[in-house]
């Protein structure tokens, strides 16, 4: 696979871009800083199966790792730093095709709706209220974040040949500061061969645009973070590893029924990656959940994971 050369602090990832699809390195003429505390603090991109040829088309991702751009000295801190994936049908962000036509304010509003319009499709796979680098970090190295739960994905195109991209969004606490440390910026890469729009970058709940979640950030959308995961895939010999339970009704008010036993344990966890439930699976194939407070949980079995809605 074609690609610059790594350092690798952190491991390297089992699956990476492959970057004579993607187009030519952009470093350093475009750094991306969702997880700094020096420019914008929010990012989501849109990546396609073709961009990942090694990569299972379906399975569990276990750790997503980010490339730094420059040296990141260990102590160095990110405040509320989050990780949610997702998949979702669409391709690119169709909003900046015409951006060239808006007003700042009216393209943030429409970067809030959009936005907020695919917050359904993700689930938070990781949070640090406090996150503390405690390996170093040098120039071009893999930065490794495990999930706290294994993340289940299926890029598999659906009838019709309607396309299934993982959706992967970062974020961090905004601050004011004009004080650039470099800390945790990442390298992207240049789509040079299409007009795409994968990456969405933005101001997420700046006091001066109140109202507003999301604002409009730098331009640079025809680019994407470079990114790496590790994981599994899904195997027709390994029944552990077949296609996930289902579960249901889901949502579920009191109790949760499962229609498969892949394992004898079970845990429930809340989207912060909090344990809140454990047990034995039993002969009934339900789950009582009536502790549990409403919103949205990951149910754990073997090596399948998989969302449901408390009400």
């Amino acid at each position: 696979m074609a690609g610059i050369q790594r350092t690798f602090a952190q491991g390297v990832p089992a699956y990476t871009m492959d970057t004579t699809i993607i187009g030519k390195v952009s470093y350093p003429s475009m750094i991306v800083t969702p997880l700094s505390s020096d420019c914008y603090n929010f990012a989501q991109m849109i990546y396609k199966k073709k961009e990942f040829p090694t990569m299972p088309i379906q399975g569990f991702i276990t750790d997503i790792f980010l490339q730094n751009s420059f040296p990141t000295p260990v102590g160095s801190t990110v405040l509320e730093l989050k990780i949610r994936l997702g998949i979702t049908r669409f391709n690119e962000y169709e909003i900046y095709k015409n951006m060239i036509n808006m007003t700042n304010d009216k393209l943030s509003k429409m970067i809030d709706s959009t936005i907020k319009a695919m917050d359904t499709l993700l689930t938070t796979v990781r949070y640090d209220s406090v996150y503390t680098l405690k390996t170093y970090l040098g120039y071009n190295s893999w930065w490794r974040l495990p999930l706290q739960q294994p993340f289940y994905y299926s890029m598999k195109p659906l009838n019709n040949d309607v396309p299934q991209n993982l959706v992967v969004q970062l974020s961090s606490k905004y601050t004011d500061s004009n004080y650039y440390n470099y800390h945790f910026f990442l390298n992207s890469f240049n789509y040079n061969d299409s007009p795409v729009y994968q990456l969405l970058a933005a101001e997420m709940n700046n006091p001066l645009n109140p109202g507003i979640k999301f604002s409009y950030a730098p331009a640079g959308t025809r680019y994407t973070i470079y990114i790496g995961f590790n994981g599994y895939s899904l195997s027709v010999n390994d029944p552990n590893k077949m296609k996930p339970f289902t579960v249901f009704p889901n949502p579920a008010q009191s109790t949760l029924h499962y229609s498969e036993q892949p394992s004898g344990l079970f845990s429930v966890y809340d989207m912060g990656g909090k344990q809140v439930l454990q047990g034995n699976t039993d002969s009934n194939g339900e789950i009582d959940i009536k502790t549990l407070p409403t919103g949205a949980y990951l149910l754990k079995m073997g090596e399948q994971t998989i969302r449901f809605l408390k009400e």
